[in-house]
């Protein structure tokens, strides 16, 4: 549920900003669990620093992707149907590069688990999920209490009027793509060692997500 729901929030925070529905969300998620998977096992970073690391290399690909897209095609439903292309684009480059067979993080998390309300709850799913309500904190935080959180706030909420009151509209709109395909590839990191990595795993996901996105409101962070 936690996952989904920050999946979910990272396409509200498209959406709200930007207007673009990113259909490329569920390919972003297994993009940022093989980019993870790819610093830990080739470059032998711990999973904390590929993780980090593999979140910032998706946050500025998609925010430089945002603003191409954002500067070459003006309306919203042009830059949805190109979110389609990126997320063909995307599975084709996964499956050339990591191939058809999924991949297996190496073990990240600490075994067994402990008894919670009569629930057996293992560590790894207990870690994951302190570390998306941590997250989640954060996020808020950003963006109820920042100066570029208000800015972002303000772009959803009136690009126009906020571009009259000097806010780089383009500019925070591609940081809100950016960060809300980081949630994706952090959503991805955080769930990919309990199970296997796959091109086409984040599809099945990323519609429970769009789910809870629709039921939450599509413009709204709290009720998502």
């Amino acid at each position: 549920g936690l996952v989904y729901g920050l999946l979910a929030i990272g396409l509200v925070m498209i959406f709200s900003a930007t207007r673009i529905v990113n259909f490329a969300h569920g390919e972003i998620f297994s993009l940022g669990a093989f980019v993870g998977l790819a610093l830990q096992r080739h470059l032998h970073l711990p999973f904390a620093l590929a993780g980090v690391a593999g979140v910032g290399t998706v946050f500025v690909a998609f925010a430089i992707f945002a603003y191409v897209v954002n500067t070459g095609l003006r309306n919203s439903l042009s830059q949805s149907v190109a979110t389609i292309a990126l997320g063909f684009g995307l599975r084709d480059l996964m499956l050339v590069i990591f191939g058809s067979d999924s991949e297996a993080y190496p073990t990240v998390y600490p075994e067994g688990g402990f008894a919670i309300f009569g629930l057996r709850l293992s560590y790894a799913t207990a870690i994951s999920s302190a570390a998306t309500i941590a997250v989640l904190l954060v996020v808020g935080v950003f963006l109820l209490r920042t100066r570029w959180g208000i800015f972002m706030r303000a772009v959803a909420q009136n690009d126009e009027l906020a571009r009259l009151s000097g806010i780089r509209t383009r500019v925070f709109q591609a940081v809100a793509f950016g960060a809300g395909a980081a949630l994706a590839a952090l959503a991805g990191i955080l769930v990919s060692p309990q199970w296997h990595v796959s091109y086409t795993g984040g599809g099945p996901i990323a519609l429970k997500a769009f789910t809870a996105a629709l039921i939450g409101g599509f413009r709204s962070v709290t009720g998502t």
